[in-house]
């Protein structure tokens, strides 16, 4: 399919690289892994592979990465995937550093933990 470049005019651009555009990411994104090292859906900008990410949620490579990895998953992760990996009392025991990577779904996250607290849930 020939088509026009800035940079080379009109020619087939599909195997055309643009040098500071990185390359396509070659990983397997799984909805739901069976195999480690398949990367979770939710991590699709990122090679990580099911195993080191539960690594990361375990604290093997400090809190910083645990709270950012776990801000992740409450802020694209599916429910499901959340309960999958984390238990209510690890998400509220960490709220303070899992709060600032929530981005838009910090408010949803404060109410579901106020409504368990109110509760005796947690």
């Amino acid at each position: 399919m020939a088509i026009f470049c800035y940079n080379k005019g009109i020619h087939d651009c599909r195997n055309h690289k643009v040098e500071g555009v990185p390359e396509p990411m070659e990983h397997h994104l799984s909805l739901t892994p069976v195999n480690p090292d398949e990367t979770p859906f939710f991590l699709w900008s990122e090679d990580i592979p099911e195993d080191e990410f539960i690594s990361i949620l375990k604290g093997e490579r400090g809190d910083y990465l645990r709270h950012l990895y776990m801000g992740r998953l409450l802020r694209e992760g599916r429910l499901a995937d959340v309960w999958r990996y984390l238990d209510v009392k690890e998400i509220q025991s960490h709220w303070q550093g899992i709060r600032p990577h929530l981005g838009k779904r910090r408010l949803f996250w404060e109410y579901l933990i106020n409504i368990w607290s109110a509760h005796g849930h947690i």
